[in-house]
């Protein structure tokens, strides 16, 4: 019997109630109050400035700055700036968090440019135009102009079910910057999802890190969150399924949309944790995974069988290894929020209802997190792609180590899939899409090119 029908009849999910849906991705975004001042391009600019004036009109002369800014830099700090705009309407009250894990990144590219530079004030423009020094300033830039993208192109993305109501999920979306040998329509569209009840704020590390490699990437953020939207149907649904099949049912419907944005490009799905769990639950449905090029399942949070309460114990385990790279922890602080605060008696008890859904989801999530879920076994992509399994050795809080190796991958082909592909880091940890995403991303990307160029040979 299929997997998907036997869970059907067992635990009662009742995929029919997700047949009929309409998605409403907004054209505008959401509007914040306040957004990122100028980054660290204009700061190692500005400290050019301070060293050497002949080094601005060098700058001119390689295109990297227009001579309207080189009269402008100025000084800055290495911290971030939050330059507030015009009060947005229906907004009684706004959080803004320092984006930490940006100016962490900055912080390190700013090291590394002074340490090629050098102190001396007699710093003079051939050593500026040094390779490395450009391209740790084109880097820069990039980042400048992702992070900017991240706050800018926020969006509540709804999807109304015929059987279920209207559900949605606050979604992130970043064209990529860079430059590639790939035209845009050729080149993929990422659809991330992070792990269980993340804002789309709280998966920056991932949304920095994927475009500054050249990847267009939209980031969904979970119905069962803050900015989410939940029905007590959607609710009953989750608590019904023997996996994460009704998440898996919106973020189709999400998927399915974002193809026929962007008809022809290559949509390929990144997971972490629960977010692994999700899109395995995705691919599991052959009417959809058909349509989806490649899979990164990063961390695949129910791989392994174990309590709750072990489970919780890893994961302080995890964060508090942190102690021992603490130049890492800031990344666990995340950019930007408009948070409302309910005014009215109906917006309060509207909160109060969504947090009381939201807590009834949040349970069955991590139960299904929780158990070895069979969804792994049955995803599948398209024909002549990949899903690649990230793990980690020192990831306690899934052991999905333990699950995905070589022996493992074996025994799939053996179901007449080829499409299993492990890349194991030893040292590799359950929260490096956060706090290592700069490191993660590149060998993630340099894993797959070996394996093609191997293939190719």
């Amino acid at each position: 019997m299929d997997t998907n029908m036997e869970d059907m009849s067992v635990h009662g999910f009742n995929k029919e109630l997700f047949a009929e849906s309409k998605v409403v991705i907004p054209e505008k975004p959401l509007e914040f109050t306040a957004y990122p001042e100028q980054g660290l391009y204009n700061d190692a600019l500005a400290w050019a400035v301070k060293k050497s004036n002949s080094i601005v009109d060098k700058f001119v002369g390689l295109g990297l700055v227009d001579v309207e800014d080189a009269a402008g830099f100025k000084i800055m700090s290495n911290e971030s700036k939050i330059t507030d705009s015009a009060d947005v309407p229906n907004t009684s009250e706004t959080e803004i968090d320092r984006p930490d894990q940006l100016r962490n990144r900055h912080h390190r590219i700013y090291k590394e440019i002074i340490e090629n530079l050098g102190e001396a004030p007699e710093v003079g423009a051939e050593k500026m135009a040094d390779p490395q020094v450009l391209k740790l300033l084109e880097e820069s830039r990039y980042l400048d102009q992702i992070a900017d993208q991240t706050v800018r192109n926020q969006k509540d993305i709804t999807v109304e079910f015929a059987g279920i109501g209207t559900v949605g999920c606050r979604a992130v979306e970043v064209i990529s910057p860079v430059e590639t040998e790939e035209e845009f329509n050729d080149r993929p569209l990422v659809i991330y999802i992070g792990g269980y009840g993340t804002e789309g704020a709280s998966i920056m590390p991932m949304m920095y890190e994927l475009p500054l490699n050249g990847l267009d990437v939209v980031g969904l953020g979970y119905p069962d969150s803050q900015s989410g939207v939940l029905t007590d149907k959607f609710a009953q649904q989750v608590e019904q399924s023997s996996s994460l099949q009704a998440h898996a049912e919106l973020y189709k419907a999400v998927v399915k949309s974002y193809k026929e944005k962007y008809p022809g490009k290559p949509i390929q799905l990144w997971g972490q944790s629960t977010g692994a769990l999700v899109i395995a639950d995705m691919l599991s449905d052959p009417e959809f995974s058909g349509e989806i090029t490649e899979a990164v399942l990063i961390g695949s949070a129910g791989a392994m069988e174990m309590s709750p309460v072990k489970q919780a114990v890893e994961y302080v385990a995890e964060v508090g290894a942190l102690a021992g790279r603490i130049d890492r922890a800031p990344m666990y602080n995340y950019v930007v929020g408009l948070k409302n605060k309910p005014e009215s008696a109906e917006e309060i008890e509207a909160k109060k209802q969504h947090d009381v859904l939201m807590n009834r989801v949040w349970g069955e999530v991590r139960a299904r997190t929780c158990k070895r879920q069979s969804a792994y076994d049955t995803a599948r992509v398209a024909e002549g792609g990949n899903i690649f399994f990230v793990t980690g050795g020192k990831d306690k809080t899934t052991r999905d180590f333990e699950r995905f190796n070589q022996e493992s991958v074996k025994e799939n082909e053996k179901t007449g899939s080829n499409q299993w592909v492990v890349l194991h880091n030893k040292d590799g940890r359950h929260q490096d899409t956060n706090t290592m995403a700069d490191l993660l991303v590149p060998q993630i990307l340099n894993a797959k090119k070996k394996l093609q160029n191997d293939n190719l040979h």
